[in-house]
């Protein structure tokens, strides 16, 4: 459950949060958990998409999956830390435990999860960017 600390108050609106993965399950399972959990989360397919919606709303914080179609979660972030500096990143994959990810998991300054995805560490995780 949230904290207090990021619950929206009577009449805010709450945090935004973007899922953005090419399997749409996925997506569609996390938005009904954050929904759960007080929060609005919109999903997006691709990176493409994704960058369109986050020119036209604010979104607190994304959730990208690194391996997608088209463009991959590492330079959807950069693209993403153009248009929506404020927005809080953190990384799902499935790849954490192959060799060539190493290299990228260390260069990158936000959260990598990986994948089946366990929600009792993503939550604290999204708590954790909010309170940033």
């Amino acid at each position: 459950m949230p904290s207090q600390e990021i619950l929206p108050m009577r009449g805010d609106e709450p945090p935004a949060l973007l899922i953005v993965d090419d399997d749409r399950d996925i997506c569609l399972n996390l938005r009904d958990i954050f929904a759960e959990l007080g929060y609005v989360a919109d999903v997006a397919g691709d990176g493409v998409a994704a960058l369109e919606m986050a020119q036209q709303r604010r979104y607190r914080v994304a959730l990208v999956d690194y391996k997608m179609p088209g463009m991959d979660g590492a330079a959807l972030l950069d693209r993403m830390r153009q248009v929506s500096p404020s927005t809080r990143p953190i990384m799902i994959t499935a790849h954490a435990m192959q060799p060539e990810f190493d290299p990228i998991a260390r260069d990158q300054p936000y959260p990598i999860l990986p994948k089946p995805i366990d929600v009792r560490r993503l939550v604290p995780l999204v708590e954790k960017a909010l309170n940033e």
